[in-house]
């Protein structure tokens, strides 16, 4: 998960309240997280952290490779004409 996905995550109000009981030395419920949990599926704010996997492959798929680049360019030299 990318930091900036985390950070989102634990600035969530139900993050913030589980960080609070722990540094209270309390032993707070993982239930209490359902509500960020929940909130992943209808929660614009959060829709970056949701499918930050599925953006970053296809970001990945979009980027054009530095080699490939200078290939088409070494290739338009090559042909007649260019």
């Amino acid at each position: 998960m990318s930091a900036a996905s985390k950070a989102v995550l634990l600035g969530e109000p139900a993050s913030l309240a589980f960080a609070h009981q722990l540094l209270a030395g309390e032993l707070p419920s993982p239930a209490s997280l359902e509500q960020v949990w929940n909130a992943l599926t209808t929660e614009p704010r959060l829709r970056a952290a949701l499918h930050q996997y599925d953006t970053a492959r296809k970001a990945r798929a979009a980027m054009l490779h530095p080699a490939d680049l200078l290939a088409s360019v070494a290739q338009c030299r090559e042909a007649p004409g260019g």
